[in-house]
């Protein structure tokens, strides 16, 4: 029979093992990884534990891990087993000798997971933080930080009709989508590669024939998928600087009673127009000539920002005021779900018409 201790350290060894995959899987940098932990597997009829939940797991097989983040794991893992006089289990030589002669692509799968409905989520993403003149290739932590907002305010999403501007990859909408059911969800970018990237990685999630069909193949082979519509969900091509663009846009799919946006103030250049699309999106909602609606029913943007340059904040704030927009910041959740670098400076605005 099992003691209390030891069934205690059995479960905290399961959790800690479930904490190893998440943070594997979603690509957490491999310095950062609970090294403190992993260590404890070191003896060589141990190591397959840890690689069983990291290398070896179905998911990695499946969506292409980038080779190089897998080798470096094992390069470190190596490290750290012969550092403490343990042999290297054979399945862990041969698995870092075959990533050695293996090409590292442009683009590989992030796979984030999401506690409350205990499911891993596949997002598709470039390796590099500028490719082909844009950064929508991957998830930057302004989109992590709204995902989180809308985890923890189910009740404000909830059959609500919803616009995301500059929505890159995918990744805040995708997780919105799964948790907090909103009525629809319109994703919208501009970049042709960026809006391949994000038809597939929405597909990837919720066309199950597609899912269905999926093999694992290059990920730098991106299907040039066309813009479609699936249930409540549509993709769209946005050019903010096009005022006719934006109006086709809500008469199509709109109105909309929430604007989304994550990391899309860094370009001064842009700036006016950006608000511009916001405060014409926000003036077609029918909310704002219900007089059976309350206040909080009125249409609202929720930007989440990352202050990388004061001077372009300020800015935008200047160019809210000058359109009629009004602010107020939000707090973050305490509550972390996704990883990601905490030491920058996020911003989460709610903006609304001044009436």
């Amino acid at each position: 029979m099992t003691s209390g201790n030891e069934f205690i350290i059995e479960v905290e060894t399961r959790i800690s093992i479930h904490t190893v995959t998440i943070q594997f899987l979603c690509g957490v940098a491999i310095r950062e990884l609970p090294w403190q932990f992993i260590v404890d597997f070191v003896e060589e009829e141990k190591q397959n534990e840890i690689l069983n939940k990291t290398i070896f797991h179905p998911l990695c097989k499946k969506y292409s891990v980038g080779v190089l983040y897998q080798r470096s794991f094992c390069k470190k893992f190596i490290k750290e087993i012969e550092d403490r006089n343990q042999v290297v289990s054979e399945s862990l030589c041969q698995h870092y000798v075959s990533l050695l002669s293996m090409e590292n692509t442009p683009y590989s799968y992030k796979i984030y997971y999401i506690p409350g409905i205990c499911k891993f989520v596949p997002i598709l993403e470039s390796r590099n933080l500028l490719s082909n003149g844009t950064t929508g290739l991957n998830t930057w932590q302004g989109a992590k930080v709204l995902a989180e907002w809308c985890l923890c305010n189910p009740g404000l999403i909830k059959n609500k009709k919803i616009l995301e501007l500059g929505c890159g990859a995918g990744f805040s909408g995708i997780m919105t989508l799964k948790t907090c059911q909103p009525l629809s969800y319109t994703f919208t970018d501009y970049h042709s590669e960026v809006m391949s990237l994000l038809c597939h990685n929405v597909k990837m999630n919720f066309d199950a024939k597609f899912c269905d069909s999926f093999t694992e193949k290059n990920p730098s082979e991106i299907d040039n998928l066309k813009l479609f519509d699936i249930d409540n969900i549509s993709v769209k091509s946005l050019d903010w600087t096009d005022s006719d663009d934006t109006d086709a846009l809500i008469k199509e799919n709109g109105p909309f009673d929430i604007v989304f946006a994550a990391d899309v103030v860094f370009d001064p250049a842009i700036l006016n127009h950006l608000v511009k699309t916001v405060r014409s999106v926000l003036r077609h909602s029918t909310a704002l000539n219900d007089h059976n609606k309350k206040v909080t029913d009125y249409p609202f943007a929720c930007f989440s920002i990352t202050v990388r340059n004061p001077s372009t904040f300020e800015l935008f704030l200047h160019e809210l005021d000058k359109y009629g927009l009004d602010c107020i910041e939000m707090p973050l959740n305490v509550f972390k779900v996704f990883y990601f670098d905490g030491s920058s400076d996020v911003k989460l605005l709610k903006i609304v018409l001044r009436l």
